[in-house]
This record gives structure tokens, sequence and C-alpha cells, in this order.
């Protein structure tokens, strides 16, 4: 029992936060330089889930890769210390309900409580995303082929690509008659797990006008033709994404916002209480 007391302790020091964090700072400033120089080791971080690319490019690169297994350390060593400092705070202030005057005053003082939640989840949010979702880059869609989005059951196939083309009497400059001014994909969505869906989904995409479609979405970032007298088979170059904890990050950043106001209103009120006893 008393060894859980010391480790409880150990945990919760805010000795431990300054030390945990002035480390991170430290290796963040060392992996920048490794980061830069050899991009081919970080690059597949981009597609590779995260445990994916530890057990291949983060193993075999050790030398270089050394200080990502350090910040991952570092990061779960301070989500614990936000932990623990958080519950013992939250005790105490609880054990002093009876000493603040108004109902109001006791619930502003949750405010830093609430941002060190905000603060977790935000961890918690981007790991998951990293995790056990994916970022794919260059993926072809061609009319007539049908392709299989990775690490899912999905297929994917092009039904259509409408590009509208600067007409000479409408383009900006002389040079951007014939070129592509705006384009929609239709794309078909095949789920084989979802026998609802066996026949797909049509879903539209456009620059900037992302699909989705079971936690999954699919960007426009490229598309051919590009101008009119191009002739060939036309075709879209996707990103797809999958992120999981986007519902984790959109929470931490909501509960960030409310600790964020009651901590701004709890300043502002104890200003005024400040100003009228004087």
């Amino acid at each position: 029992m008393v060894a859980i007391k010391n480790i409880w302790k150990f945990f919760g020091s805010s000795t431990l936060t300054v030390f945990i964090l002035l480390a991170v700072v430290l290796v963040f400033e060392i992996g920048f330089f490794l980061f830069r120089s050899h991009p081919s080791v970080f690059s597949p971080l981009d597609r590779l889930m995260l445990f994916e690319w530890l057990r291949t490019y983060g193993l075999e690169s050790i030398t270089v890769t050394w200080w990502f297994f350090v910040v991952l350390f570092l990061l779960f060593m301070l989500t614990l210390n936000t932990v623990v400092c958080t519950v013992d705070s939250v005790i105490v202030l609880i054990k002093r309900r009876g000493k603040f005057s108004s109902t109001l005053t006791f619930l502003l003082k949750f405010a830093p409580h609430v941002m060190h939640v905000a603060f977790v989840l935000l961890l918690l949010g981007h790991f998951t995303c990293y995790a056990t979702g994916f970022n794919l880059f260059n993926n072809i869609l061609r009319q007539g082929i049908v392709m299989n989005v990775p690490h899912s059951d999905l297929q994917l196939s092009l039904e259509k690509l409408k590009v509208k083309f600067y007409k000479s009497e409408d383009a900006p400059l002389p040079d951007f008659a014939g070129k592509a001014r705006d384009v929609v994909a239709d794309i078909l969505i095949i789920d084989s797990a979802n026998n609802n869906f066996k026949h797909g989904v049509k879903k539209k995409i456009s620059i900037n006008r992302p699909a989705f479609y079971q936690g999954v979405s699919f960007h426009l970032k490229d598309f051919y033709p590009r101008n009119e007298s191009n002739k060939g088979v036309p075709y879209v170059n996707l990103i797809i994404r999958k992120d999981p904890g986007i519902r984790i990050l959109a929470l931490g950043t909501i509960l960030f916002t409310i600790g964020l106001f009651m901590y701004l209103f709890q300043t502002t009120h104890l200003n005024l209480r400040k100003n009228r006893i004087k």
C-alpha cells in the first residue's frame, strides 16, 4: 500500500511535470534535425499506421528514429502525470466545497482541471488517429477500373468526371483559355461488408469538397484532363483518410474551450468582486 502511494505521489509531482516538459522540448529539437535530414525514413508516416511504421522503419533505422520512441514515452508519462495531478486537485477541491461562497465560484474552480482533461483527450485523439487510422496518398482512380481501398473492405470506381474549362471570352487571362476551372467527380463506393450497399453508394467530390463514408474520407488531390485539348482516359488522384480519433479530438477541443471560458469568467468575476470591495 505504501509503495502504491509512493508511485502515485511520484506521478503527481509538479517537479516531474517540469522535467518531462523540458525533456520533450529537448528531444523535439533533436528530432527536428533528424527528421529534416532523413526524409526517406519519416515520410512513410504519411501512409503507414503508427505501429506498422514503428516495427519497420522505426526499428530498422533506430539510430535516426530513437527520438520518436522517446517522445512517445515522454507523452505517455506526461499523460499519466496530468491524470494523477488532476485527480488529486479535484479531490482536494471537493473536500473544500463548503468554503466557497457560492456554487458558481465552486464550479469555476474546475476550469484548469477541465482544460487538463481536454489535454488528455487531445493526446488520446491524436494517438487513436495515428495508431488505428490511415492517410493514403496517390490513389489513382480511372474510369472502368475498380480499386481496393487498403486497410478496409471498400472498393472504389470512378463513374463520371465533369470538368469545366475556361472559354476564351471568360478567361481571366489569355493563357487560362482551355484550362480547367472546376471539376466534380462521381465515385462509387462498394462496401462488401454491408449487405445494404452491395451495389455501392454514389458520392460527389471536388476540390475542397471531400466525400465521407463509414469514417473514411475521400479527397480530390488531382485530376485529368486539366486542359480541353488533353486526350486520354480521365482519372482522379485521391487522398484517402480514416481518422477514428476525430470525435475524441472534437470533444477535447470543446472541453478546452469550455474550460478556457470558465477560467476567463472566473478571473473577470474575481476582479469585479475585488473592485466592489475596494
